[in-house]
């Protein structure tokens, strides 16, 4: 089995964290009323600006500061909600996932696949391809929701996808991606969203997952 370890700390605020954004904030909040300040002695006594201007970019700056603390303490709450995230998928680490239409890791061993029953069909095939879609196996599968196993006696360790294709007599009727098990080895935060990685080198969303199980 394998299994990462996943370590959630705290580092020092970068030039794009919250904090930093806050206290960059501070200081040009700072900025401006010495800014303000110095325009203030040094206005022309014979022509003094509109004290109401002074109000009103005062004002208007001191709305852009309590906006940028703002988004930054939003910034806080979604990296905090992301990491709780996280932690909950790590526990999925080290388990088989059933994901429909993944590539199945082909060892040697019979590989376990599952397809959908198709009432309508007579006869279902199982066709597999290699990664650069290359047609390699193909044999008669049950036309049932169980689990099943394509040998692969004569295929090269890699990467595989398994289809079914549904046939009414001679006709086909249907053709559906097949569901393949693989390890979870790796999980990771990708713009605030929770990304796995299979044992195959797939990364998937955690809701392409259809069933979790013991590795066999």
């Amino acid at each position: 089995m394998i299994q990462d370890i996943i370590a959630i700390g705290t580092q020092a605020p970068s030039s794009g964290s919250p904090a930093a954004a806050a206290a960059a904030a501070s200081v040009d909040f700072q900025n401006f009323l010495k800014l303000l300040t110095t325009q203030l002695r040094n206005q022309d006594p014979l022509s003094p600006l509109d004290s109401t201007q002074f109000v009103a970019q005062l004002a208007s700056f001191s709305t852009v500061e309590q906006l940028v603390k703002a988004n930054a303490q939003l910034d806080a709450i979604a990296a905090g909600l992301g990491a709780a995230s996280i932690e909950k998928f790590a526990g999925w680490i080290g388990l088989e996932a059933e994901v429909k239409g993944a590539p199945a890791a082909h060892n040697g061993a019979p590989t376990p696949f599952r397809i959908s029953a198709n009432a309508s069909a007579t006869r279902v095939d199982v066709v597999v391809r290699d990664a650069a879609g290359r047609e390699v196996s193909r044999g008669p599968a049950a036309n049932t929701d169980d689990i099943q196993y394509w040998d692969g006696a004569d295929a090269a360790f890699g990467a595989y996808f398994l289809s079914a294709e549904y046939f009414d007599g001679s006709k086909l009727i249907d053709t559906q991606p097949a569901s393949a098990f693989s390890l979870l080895e790796q999980a990771r935060l990708a713009n605030g969203a929770v990304k796995l990685t299979l044992s195959s080198g797939v990364e998937i969303d955690p809701s392409q997952i259809i069933g979790l199980r013991e590795p066999r």
